[in-house]
């Protein structure tokens, strides 16, 4: 079940394919005996790839009909996500503290013992009723898909899509590295997904050279997410990331550890570690977007109309030249 189009069908027919394979490959995934997070995780990429589809082929669409299923798998992803944001959390921490040493190490270590503690008990009842909801609205969904109105058959609609995406794109590199907020750098992260699955999508065009720019976006896709999960992480350890709910679990934990193992009492950072811990995951960010900047300005080098015309050209060169060898493979009739 490759995730691209292919050479030798039409647009309209491509985006169903694709569509119903994305969506029968999560739910599959949601019903495996995988742990939940694991499924959760890979579940969520999947609708990603859904959303980048349904993008490229916006044109063909039309805008009432995009924002609809947009929505539809947009608003299933949010509800996963809940579900996958603590061990996102969890992770997050735990590879700062392996990287940092001394007494920095040892402040991740405290908001390590924190957030374990913040837990709460009813999680995998909680990632089962979520994932029972997400298969009855894929179901819905799946439904949808196999009467998606797309109208022409034509790639022409994937230009157009592609130039759209593109430009967005483009627009938000400028706008995150102006800002350098994590709200902007993860909005332009968005945009950078999106790009690297039109580029998988579109990759029988030319699979070496295409393959090579999805690469890339993809690398620069998992450090603009990992600039956004330390984000979050530092709202968390600054107090301002955390529900009511996450605090008062959190404090009944503290409160039950005081009165049951007063030898480890240190739920809490003290001002000093959190100190500490925010000074080194700034560090970390600003590496990341240094190397995310130049990655930037290679992929979006040029303008959005050159581009798609670009990759029409190899589309139709591509085209040309598979059309050529199935008939020269084809038998003359006698």
């Amino acid at each position: 079940m490759a995730y691209r189009f292919k050479l030798s069908e039409a647009f309209d027919d491509g985006v169903r394919r694709i569509g119903l394979q994305q969506i029968d490959r999560v739910i599959e995934q949601l019903n495996s005996a995988e742990d939940a997070a694991t499924s959760i995780h890979t579940t969520r990429k999947g609708l990603k790839r859904i959303r980048a589809l349904l993008r490229l082929a916006r044109p063909g669409l039309g805008d009432e009909v995009y924002r609809t299923e947009n929505a539809r798998y947009r608003d299933i992803g949010r509800l996963l996500a809940e579900a996958r944001d603590r061990k996102v959390l969890m992770d997050t921490v735990h590879k700062l503290e392996g990287a940092a040493t001394g007494r920095t190490k040892t402040a991740f270590t405290a908001a390590r013992t924190r957030l374990a503690h913040g837990g709460s008990a009813a999680a995998g009842d909680q990632h089962s009723a979520v994932i029972q909801k997400s298969l009855v609205a894929l179901d819905e969904a799946r439904a949808a898909m196999v009467s998606l109105p797309l109208d022409g058959s034509s790639f022409d609609t994937a230009w157009e899509g592609l130039a759209r995406a593109y430009r967005q794109a483009s627009r938000a590199f400028d706008h995150a590295f102006e800002k350098l907020d994590s709200d902007s750098i993860h909005e332009y992260r968005k945009r950078v997904q999106a790009h690297w699955r039109h580029m998988a999508l579109l990759s029988p065009a030319w699979p070496e050279l295409i393959g090579a720019r999805v690469s890339t976006a993809r690398h620069l896709s998992n450090l603009l997410g990992e600039d956004h999960d330390i984000a979050v992480m530092m709202e968390t350890l600054s107090g301002q990331g955390e529900t009511a709910t996450q605090t008062a679990a959190r404090k009944g934990a503290e409160k039950k550890l005081a009165s049951h193992a007063p030898g480890d009492r240190k739920l809490t950072l003290t001002p000093a570690q959190r100190k500490l811990a925010l000074a080194f995951a700034t560090g970390r960010q600003e590496n990341l977007r240094r190397t995310a900047h130049t990655l930037g300005r290679r992929l979006f080098a040029e303008s959005a109309d050159a581009f798609a015309e670009r990759m029409k050209l190899y589309w139709i060169s591509a085209l040309e030249a598979h059309d050529e060898a199935h008939a020269h493979a084809t038998p003359a009739p006698a």
